[in-house]
């Protein structure tokens, strides 16, 4: 099912470029053994200490590009209540920037400016698939509530207009700001 045409105009770009360049991409990056489901509900953490203990819901793993189950990372970082979509603590891009760094750490080492403009692109990819559709009587469609899309694709939308070129140099040596 086709995403352009079926979300608000001001998608169409970045979906567009999105798609254009996803040959290109996906090559850039290992494919690693992905977890399609990573929210908040399927992650154990100890309520004393913090940390991880374990993740549940492993029904729809497979082996995929890494960053295709970025869209998980931005559902860990706020949650939806009353007055709509919160992050928590007032500088999600702190956040982004943590998750980064540990991330570097724990790989033992930088990755190149390429495979950072792969991972942000396929996060991009990745939240376009997550919120882009929805299930309606029992089979996926194109979503009609695009506020998910909005918060999270805020960045791609205010460059959208900007030559891919400008959009990537401002992501060098980070994919996730």
């Amino acid at each position: 099912m086709q995403l352009s045409g079926a979300l608000p105009s001001r998608f169409t770009v970045v979906i567009k470029r999105t798609f254009q360049i996803i040959n290109e991409i996906i090559y850039q990056v290992p494919w690693v053994l992905t977890h399609s489901d990573l929210s908040n509900t399927n992650i154990l953490v100890n309520s004393d200490s913090g940390h991880l203990t374990g993740m549940v819901d492993w029904a729809d793993a497979s082996i995929e590009p890494f960053g295709i189950a970025l869209w998980g990372l931005e559902s860990i970082l706020g949650c939806s209540g009353p007055q709509g979509w919160a992050y928590h603590g007032n500088d999600v891009s702190h956040s982004r920037r943590m998750f980064h760094v540990v991330f570097l750490a724990e790989i033992g080492g930088a990755i190149s400016d390429k495979t950072c403009r792969a991972i942000k692109e396929l996060r991009t990819l990745s939240l376009l698939l997550r919120y882009g559709f929805s299930w309606d009587e029992g089979a996926e469609k194109p979503t009609r509530d695009t506020i998910l899309l909005e918060i999270f694709l805020q960045s791609e939308l205010k460059l959208a207009s900007k030559p891919l070129e400008i959009i990537h140099s401002q992501y060098q040596g980070h994919f996730l700001e």
